[in-house]
This record gives structure tokens, C-alpha cells and sequence, in this order.
């Protein structure tokens, strides 16, 4: 015989207390299959001999029997008492459960060859269970999935603020705390915002570097430290190849200086080294070999780098920046060609970048 879940339906063994489906409990829940295939009929009710049914007759109550008159006046005149029941307690009144009836204990047979062992009572139950038809255990336990480093992370942190039964939660106050980190967290974000502003401007420097094509920046004026007659350094900037700058005297140590209305950012610096554009002219002359230039801001400060030319004539570019310029000097460290007069020659300068 097998017995049907109410719950849902399914059927369960002979002798199983717990359904295998759902766990629900079977001693009252259950129906035998049995009992809904075959029940014995109700027997109907006798019938009298006119057809009608005969209901049995009740027997009447028996009234209490009142003293008679001959009994004793005592008696006569003592009332009848009626018996009270003694009050009960609440939490001493029996409460009506079908918990209360005690259900006879089987004894558990050994787990055949194949079925599932309880884990928390040893009992046998088919594979096809998922609960144990003895406890109502969970048979099938889920296995531990292969969890990242950040979900343990999460799931350590959780357990951590879980409290257990019984426990309170430590009432804190928190406002001076979150008070101190927000006023902590405002002044780093302005010391990062000092500290990061120089290299924020540089960087939007060279994003414009980058994106804004150089414009040509004509110098405002020119000085030198000395020149020979009909080379005076105004020629370094009136676009003319004939024409140049010398100095009196050695060439190492003498210099020329462009400067500029404005501050400006220059990014290239064309040179234009010998006294001439035709091959001849320019090999019989000194001309440079290296400059240092030296770029003074606004603000006083310098920025310094040497240029080493090819010893070949016509225009030779370099890369330099430097911001905020308003003087350009260019040194003579070193030159080509042999020595006489003029001892180094330059024969135009030009300045390229944004205003």
C-alpha cells in the first residue's frame, strides 16, 4: 500500500512519515491509495415498515431525585449544591494538538543497496527522494559553486554585520566620525587638486600643442652682443638670405637676442646658419656648429637647450617649448669652417608657436 500526499500528490512507500517531494508530514496529512480506491460503504440507515427510516429512539436523561417529605427536616431544608469545576490556568489548560498523540516509533530498516543515507538519521531512502521519508532531512545537499575572489570578499563582509539570535545591535553614534571623514575627504580632495594643477595645465598645454597648428611670432626686436659693420642683428629677422648677423671678434661666447610685446609659447625655432645660400660662399665662411638657447617667461624663469646644426646651408628646424616667453637668447658654443672675419655668421631666425 502506498500513501498519497495531500500537498501534492505524490505517492510515498508504505511506512514513510514525510512526503520525498514536498515534506510535508504524512501521519495526518496522508491518505492511503487503498482507502480511495476501495472504501468500504457507510451502512445506511434502518427503515421502518412504511418505508421511511427508523431513527432509534433517545433514551431520556434521568432527573435528579428530590428528597421526600418523610425524610429528616435537616435534609429537607439543606439546598442542593451544585458541583463548580475548580478554574484552570490558562497556560495549565491542555491544548488539543495533533502533535499530542504519540506516534509509534518504527524501527528503521538498513539502507538497501542503492538508496540515499540521511545524513542526520541513517535512514535508506530510493533516489528518487528529496527528503528522508524518516526526518524529513534535505537529502540532496547543494555543492559549493566556484566563487570569485570578490564574491568571497562580499560574502566575508556580510557574515561579519550578521548577529545571531539574542544578540542587539551595538547602538553607536556615528555623526562626529562621518563629520571627520568628510572633512578629511574635502581636504585631500583640495591638496590633490593643488598638487595636481601644474600637471593639469601642462597636459592642456600639450593637448593644444598638438591640436593648434604653430603660428609664425615675429620678434619685436634684436640684440646682440656685438657686430661688424653692415651686420648689425636686425638682418636675423628681415626674411632675407643675403644678408646676415657676425660678431666682432671669436665666435665662442657671442650671442644674439630676440625679444617679444607679449608672452608667447614657442614650440620650433628656425636657424639659418652661414653667410649665404650658394655652396661656395658658405664653406669660405665660419658658421655654427652648436647654440644654446636660452628662453626667459614673464616671470623670470629660464629654459635652456642646446642645438647642434648640420653643417649644410638653408633653413634648419628644432623642436623647442617653453611658455611665456619674452627673450630668445641664442649663444655661440661652437662653429664650422675655417677662422678669419667674420668668425661665425647667422643669417635669419624664426620662431613658431601660439600667442
Amino acid at each position: 500500500m502506498m500513501i498519497i500526499c495531500d500537498s501534492c500528490g505524490v505517492r510515498n512507500q508504505d511506512g514513510a512519515r514525510f512526503c520525498g517531494a514536498c515534506q510535508a508530514f504524512l501521519e495526518w496529512d496522508g491518505e492511503a491509495a487503498s482507502s480511495r480506491a476501495g472504501a468500504a460503504p457507510e451502512p445506511a440507515p434502518a427503515t421502518g415498515p412504511t418505508g421511511s427510516a427508523q431513527i432509534s429512539p433517545v433514551p431520556a436523561q434521568r432527573q435528579p431525585e428530590t428528597p421526600s417529605a418523610g425524610e429528616s427536616g435537616e435534609a429537607a431544608a439543606a439546598p442542593v449544591q451544585p458541583v463548580v469545576p475548580a478554574p484552570v490556568r490558562p497556560d495549565e489548560a491542555p491544548r488539543r494538538s495533533r502533535l499530542a498523540v504519540p506516534v509509534p516509533q518504527e524501527e528503521t530498516a538498513p539502507p538497501a543497496p542503492g538508496d540515499v543515507t540521511c545524513p542526520s538519521c541513517s535512514a535508506g531512502n530510493t533516489a528518487d527522494r528529496r527528503f528522508c521519508r524518516s526526518c524529513g532531512a534535505r537529502l540532496t545537499v547543494p555543492q559549493a559553486q566556484n566563487r570569485t575572489w570578490w564574491q568571497r570578499a562580499v560574502e566575508w563582509l556580510r557574515r561579519r554585520r550578521a548577529f545571531r539570535a539574542g544578540q542587539r545591535r551595538p547602538v553607536r553614534d556615528y555623526r562626529m566620525p562621518r563629520r571627520l571623514l568628510w572633512l578629511a575627504g574635502l581636504a585631500g580632495l583640495v591638496l590633490v587638486a593643488l598638487l595636481a594643477r601644474p600637471l593639469m595645465l601642462r597636459a592642456a598645454d600639450e593637448i593644444r600643442d598638438l591640436t593648434v597648428k604653430p603660428e609664425p611670432i615675429r620678434a619685436e626686436a634684436f640684440a646682440a652682443s656685438s657686430s661688424l659693420r653692415d651686420t648689425p642683428p636686425r638682418h636675423l629677422g628681415d626674411t632675407l638670405t643675403n644678408k646676415y648677423w657676425a660678431p666682432q671678434g671669436q665666435a665662442a661666447g657671442a650671442w644674439v637676442e630676440a625679444s617679444f610685446t607679449r608672452p608667447v609659447r614657442v614650440l620650433h625655432i628656425v636657424a639659418h646658419g652661414g653667410v649665404s645660400l650658394d655652396q661656395k660662399r658658405f664653406t669660405d665662411h665660419a658658421r655654427p656648429h652648436e647654440l644654446e638657447v636660452v628662453a626667459t617667461s614673464k616671470t623670470g624663469a629660464t629654459t635652456t637647450e642646446i642645438l647642434v646644426m648640420r653643417d649644410q646651408p638653408g633653413p634648419q628646424t628644432f623642436a623647442f617649448k617653453a611658455k611665456d616667453t619674452v627673450r630668445i637668447r641664442l649663444v655661440v658654443k661652437s662653429t664650422f669652417g675655417p677662422k678669419g672675419i667674420p668668425s661665425v655668421a647667422i643669417g635669419e631666425l624664426e620662431f613658431y608657436g601660439r600667442t
